[in-house]
Order: C-alpha cells, then sequence, then structure tokens
C-alpha cells in the first residue's frame, strides 16, 4: 500500500502582520519517506492552512507528473514523424 502525507502536528504561531484575518501556524507532517517535515502555512483558520499545505504538495506532485507526459509526447511525436517519412521514401 502506499504511504501518504500525513499530518502530525499543526500550531498557531502568530496573527498575520500584514492581514488581519490571517494567522500563521507552523504544520508538521510526515512525508512519503517517513520523514517529518515542518512548514508554514497561513490561512483564517487551522483547516484552511492544512488546506493550503496540501495543495501545495500536490502542485508538486502534478508537476512532476506533467513532465513525465510531455516526454511520453515528445517520443511519440518524433516516432510518428520518422514512421511518416520514412513511408514517403
Amino acid at each position: 500500500m502506499k504511504t501518504k502525507n500525513r499530518a502530525i502536528d499543526c500550531r498557531w504561531v502568530r496573527n498575520s502582520s500584514s492581514s488581519p484575518d490571517y494567522h500563521k501556524y507552523m504544520v508538521t507532517y510526515l512525508n512519503t519517506k517517513g520523514k517529518e517535515v515542518v512548514v508554514p502555512a497561513y490561512g483564517k483558520d487551522m483547516q484552511e492552512a492544512l488546506k493550503r499545505v496540501d495543495n501545495s504538495l500536490n502542485k508538486d506532485k502534478r508537476a512532476s507528473r506533467l513532465g513525465v507526459i510531455m516526454v511520453f509526447s515528445i517520443i511519440t511525436f518524433i516516432t510518428v514523424v520518422a514512421l511518416l517519412i520514412s513511408e514517403l521514401l
């Protein structure tokens, strides 16, 4: 079974100095490799801060998948072009 990132702890640090409605939290999560990572997160409440951390982690996953898809697409395109050229010759 694939391990997932899990939030272990979330602590309120202070109110935001630039936006009065937001708060700063320090979120500790256990990553997929089993290492504890502490990241800062801002939100109107703790739930929103955790959601922002989750979204940023998923964005990294999507970016790595996009790279694999792009490489596969380029290889497929080059193969199709090479086959078409060899048919014409």
